[in-house]
């Protein structure tokens, strides 16, 4: 065996080895499953704490906010949540400022609040018709949980659906059928047209035959009037 023989195996041997076989993914249905004890006390502990932290923080986020829009002018509020100084998203910033009020009149603990997406509230908070915005409200203080999807439906109750965007295809297909109905229309104008002047002569034929009756009847009355 060659040295450069020898090199290229060992070269090779290595690559091979470095090349973990890519482990077959598993279908988890539980995040705790397949966990041993230890591993899933750890993240307990670190979702508890997680939830100790977050439960209060959306009131005091929203009244923090909410005094920041009172103190600057409108346009220094719209720069200030595009600029992200605080790490939170500029719709997230907007929405703890739109359930604002709404977060002071409902009895729901701060857990029950913090259980539901800050873009659910501010959805709920913006219900114009109170009973329904109320039936939501107490649902989520009897600590239940609704749904981005279900605050949606509630508050697009009674909204006049915007009507889809037509396709290419759909607007094309309607601008052939109006050019269409047009030839059609413009047939039966040719059509009426033709009619109306075959008519027109019609008429001037029957105003000649009227006016050589008359001449004839002129000329009895006067071969008449003579004998």
């Amino acid at each position: 065996m060659t040295a450069a023989t020898a090199d290229w195996e060992t070269t090779t041997a290595m690559e091979n080895k470095g090349k973990a076989k890519k482990a077959k993914p598993v279908k988890i249905n539980k995040w705790d499953e397949q966990l041993n004890e230890d591993t899933v006390g750890k993240v307990k502990g670190a979702l508890l704490s997680i939830k100790n932290a977050y439960v209060g923080m959306v009131r005091q986020t929203s009244d923090a906010f909410t005094e920041i829009k009172a103190t600057i002018p409108d346009g220094n509020w719209m720069a200030f949540c595009r600029e992200n100084e605080t790490g939170i998203a500029d719709r997230t910033i907007r929405d703890l400022v739109a359930c604002n009020d709404w977060l002071k009149v409902t009895s729901a603990t701060d857990a029950q609040i913090a259980a539901h997406s800050i873009r659910t509230l501010a959805i709920i908070a913006c219900i114009e018709n109170r009973a329904d915005r109320e039936k939501l409200q107490r649902k989520i203080e009897a600590g239940e949980r609704v749904s981005q999807a279900d605050a949606l439906q509630v508050a697009n109750k009674g909204k006049k659906q915007v009507e889809k965007p037509k396709s290419k295809k759909e607007l094309v297909g309607e601008i052939l059928k109006l050019q269409g109905d047009l030839e059609l229309v413009n047939e039966g104008r040719k059509a009426a047209n033709q009619e109306v002047e075959q008519m027109r002569d019609e008429i001037a034929l029957l105003n000649g035959r009227v006016v050589e009756q008359q001449r004839i009847i002129a000329a009895l009355t006067k071969l008449g009037a003579t004998e």
